[in-house]
């Protein structure tokens, strides 16, 4: 990845082919020799970034040394391992199938990205790393994915993962006010109406779609640039925050590409308010988050419009190992957790606090720095 070379880091790709036959490169950022030896690791010191919605791994990098969660991590001691999903730029090769002739190629939607793809990066991360478990760290529906896998698959996730920490998490959105999905949710059901506004393959939203949620946009930030670009208007504009030196190195480089599946799977759950299988015609069938054992640590914010906080709450009161639960001071929508201007004594000191804390810890404490 080229822009981890141009912080000046070491940077290691590595082709990571899943047993459906997709082909994702994964990154791997090795720790700096110059690493603070002062930071108390849990048993392993391998984490392994997860990206967001409309993203890929580039989301860890931006900012630079001074605000990227990858290359702070890697400073720090870390073995930072990113991963990509099928469908971003950094996941369009198939054993079988070509992204620009076949549709099948985008007959997923995050359950495959969270039970295919999650498995084959971390067993990669792990062999190359040399440890037993790694950290898994994911944002947005790096979380979802996560959460399918965890519940799902608990035994193999327990074996691999020492502990996972959500930042902005999306799994429960039945109290989401987010005007996207709200828009695409009246007309979710009429593939006619899905086919023209939101694409047959890849999530290609008309203007029409976009200017749904514009005008709200723009009162509130006057970026036409940003106004128009559904990566905001899905993740989130509506903060102060918002470091605009990263802002502009984000915003020619996103949206990255999604499958339909995907974001219709999330327009599923703010209909239903479940956490579920992805119902195309029959009966959805609910992930038991009961069976997620590994240690979680949840950063969130209580204004965001994807993650609301009785959603967050919801979650929170699933997960029956949930060792943290922060909301993050200066963190006011779902984005604010990667291009915070405040991103080094907000959002990055309580990743370390969650990485080197005790996990057996009670989960009721919350703490804001």
């Amino acid at each position: 990845m080229s822009m981890v070379r141009s912080y000046g880091y070491p940077v290691e790709s590595y082709e990571v082919q899943t047993e459906d036959g997709y082909i994702l490169d994964m990154f791997r950022i090795p720790p700096r020799q110059q690493a603070n030896k002062k930071i108390q690791h849990s048993i392993t010191n391998a984490v392994f970034l997860m990206h967001g919605m409309l993203t890929n791994s580039e989301s860890f990098i931006y900012g630079g040394p001074s605000e990227s969660i990858a290359l702070r991590l890697a400073d720090l001691g870390y073995d930072v391992f990113v991963g990509n999903a099928r469908g971003t730029i950094y996941g369009q090769r198939h054993t079988k199938l070509n992204p620009k002739k076949d549709a099948a190629f985008w007959r997923f939607c995050w359950h495959e990205i969270g039970m295919k793809d999650l498995p084959a990066m971390m067993s990669k991360a792990l062999s190359v790393s040399g440890q037993d478990k790694l950290i898994h760290i994911g944002h947005n529906e790096g979380t979802t994915s996560f959460y399918v896998l965890a519940s799902e698959m608990p035994q193999m996730v327990a074996s691999k993962v020492e502990r996972h920490i959500s930042l902005g998490p999306m799994v429960f959105l039945g109290n989401s006010t987010n005007e996207i999905l709200l828009s695409i949710e009246a007309h979710a059901k009429q593939r006619s109406w899905v086919i023209k506004n939101l694409g047959a393959n890849t999530f290609n939203p008309t203007e029409e779609l976009i200017n749904s949620a514009e005008m709200n946009c723009m009162q509130t930030m006057n970026d036409e640039t940003m106004c128009k670009n559904v990566y905001f208007l899905l993740n989130g504009y509506n903060s102060r925050h918002l470091n605009q030196t990263t802002m502009k190195q984000v915003m020619p480089r996103v949206p990255s590409t999604m499958s339909v599946r995907e974001i219709l799977h999330l327009v599923q759950l703010k209909t239903t308010g479940r956490f579920e299988t992805f119902s195309d015609a029959g009966e959805a069938r609910e992930y038991d988050l009961s069976k997620v054992t590994v240690p979680v640590a949840l950063l969130y914010s209580t204004s965001d419009n994807l993650c609301t906080s009785s959603d967050l709450q919801t979650l929170k009161q699933r997960l029956p190992n949930v060792y943290w639960k922060c909301d993050v001071e200066y963190a006011y929508n779902n984005l604010d957790m990667l291009y915070s201007e405040y991103m080094d004594r907000a959002v990055l000191v309580n990743i370390l606090l969650a990485l080197q804390r005790d996990t057996k810890a009670s989960s009721e404490e919350n703490r804001s720095v």
